[in-house]
């Protein structure tokens, strides 16, 4: 691995771990507004919003667990750059 793509798989793995973090925030948000609404039809649609950000969040923890294996196997090889 070249330390460009190095640099690229961390900068991924980055947003990766940003996406989760600000995904979980905003689905606290969200099970707080479903929780207070008394009507029906909005209650409805924040839980179709809080399954939907909930699959974005389990899918960016998967893209951000095999980055992070990525990472790890680079070095079991060497230092970065030793291999093209």
């Amino acid at each position: 691995m070249t330390k460009d793509e190095f640099i690229q798989l961390l900068d991924t793995y980055k947003l990766s771990c940003d996406v989760v973090s600000y995904a979980s925030g905003q689905l606290d948000g969200l099970r707080d507004k479903a929780y207070h609404t008394s009507n029906p039809d909005d209650k409805q649609a924040y839980e179709s919003a809080i399954e939907r950000m909930n699959t974005t969040i389990e899918y960016n923890r998967k893209i951000r667990d095999e980055i992070r294996t990525k990472i790890i196997d680079s070095f079991k090889g060497g230092e970065t750059g030793d291999r093209d």
